[in-house]
């Protein structure tokens, strides 16, 4: 009898062991599965029911950034952007971020550019940091005050010429509805820089005009409704300006049509050849060649069109440049649709494109990880 019963108890230990080692597994990985994919997942969760989930993602992030460091904050919008495509488009959500951080900590400002890759996200932790340093201040009375804060990014950097579009941006807002005005300023704070910086504020403006989103966030007008006739309205704009200011202008218009156009090839390039110019028609195309595969019913199959517009092969191989740093800009989760890309080219531009996806998102998976 107790040679059965040491039998049976012998059996009901290894059940009991077998058991507890599977229990003991699987809250192993459930307390080992990364904290920020949970957070991720709940950000998710709480934004879902909404058609233009952005603002919700805004919000969610401004929170998050009152109790986690900003390498998880980056983390957790990385992963995000693996569970809900429309994060990917990710700019005010980065801007939000990034202003949130600086109100909290204005004396680290530099150290959050320092901590996340600027160049994601369409410059938006740039934008927001430069946003939240500026506050209320009017650009227009405190021109070389503003300007101060450009030249304390790196010179001759993206950085520095993200910081003076961001300007242009905020110009506007102090100058509306003045265009001359604003453009005047731009001069004024471009005096001892290049004239990259000094076009890229005329840029800030236009774009300024075209978006509104500063504008309307400051209650002084409304969000346009960006249809063909608002794009040909901004196109008698354009047609007022010359020399850089015309360049910056027509950049703007070509990103404008992507949407507008409904991201077709040809219809922008025969939209864009209608300026003036050669030059302003090549700058208005590569800047809509950059927008038209992030745009919104975007069709695959236009991928190869969109700089076979070009019979020149030097100007073909730019502008699949302006493709491919106009995606990985946005988001690094371009890239399966890049590759794809990148099969449709011929040898020596298959090389070149593989190159650029490889080096760029080697740099900026980095700063996220």
């Amino acid at each position: 009898m107790y040679k059965i019963w040491r039998k049976v108890t012998g059996h009901y230990l290894i059940y009991i062991s077998v058991l507890f080692f599977i229990l003991l597994i699987i809250l192993t990985v459930t307390l080992l599965k990364p904290a920020e994919l949970l957070t991720a997942h709940q950000i998710y969760n709480n934004c879902k029911t909404q058609a233009i989930r952005e603002p919700c993602y805004m919000l969610e992030f401004r929170k998050l950034t009152q109790n986690k460091n900003l390498n998880y904050i980056t983390n957790v919008l990385s992963l995000l952007q693996t569970i809900d495509p429309q994060a990917e488009k990710c700019h005010y959500i980065a801007h939000s971020i990034a202003r949130a951080e600086v109100l909290q900590n204005v004396n680290g400002w530099k150290e959050i550019l320092k901590t996340v890759d600027v160049t994601t996200c369409a410059e938006g932790f740039l934008h927001g940091v430069i946003e939240a340093k500026i506050g209320s201040k009017n650009i227009t009375t405190s021109p070389k005050e503003i300007s101060d804060l450009c030249t304390q990014v790196d010179k001759g950097s993206r950085l520095e010429y993200g910081c003076s579009h961001i300007m242009g941006h905020f110009i506007l807002v102090d100058s509306y509805p003045s265009i001359p005005n604003a453009l005047k300023t731009c001069d004024e704070i471009s005096k001892s820089n290049t004239q990259t910086f000094k076009e890229e504020c005329y840029a800030g403006v236009f774009m300024e005009y075209s978006d509104r989103g500063n504008l309307e966030a400051h209650h002084i007008t409304t969000l346009p409704n960006k249809t063909v006739e608002f794009a040909n309205s901004y196109k008698q704009t354009c047609l007022s300006y010359e020399g850089l200011q015309g360049r910056a202008c027509w950049k703007i218009l070509g990103r404008l049509y992507a949407p507008v156009l409904n991201a077709n090839p040809q219809d922008i390039f025969k939209a864009c050849n209608q300026a003036p110019n050669e030059e302003y028609k090549w700058y208005c195309y590569l800047r809509a060649a950059a927008m038209m595969p992030q745009t919104p019913g975007f069709k695959q199959e236009n991928f190869k069109d969109i700089c076979t517009q070009f019979n020149d092969a030097e100007k073909f191989s730019i502008c699949n440049q302006f493709v491919i740093d106009g995606l990985l800009g946005v988001s690094v989760t371009y890239k399966p649709m890049l590759l794809s890309y990148c099969k449709e080219l011929t040898s020596k531009d298959q090389e070149t494109c593989y190159n650029t996806i490889q080096n760029y998102t080697a740099d900026s998976i980095k700063k996220w990880q």
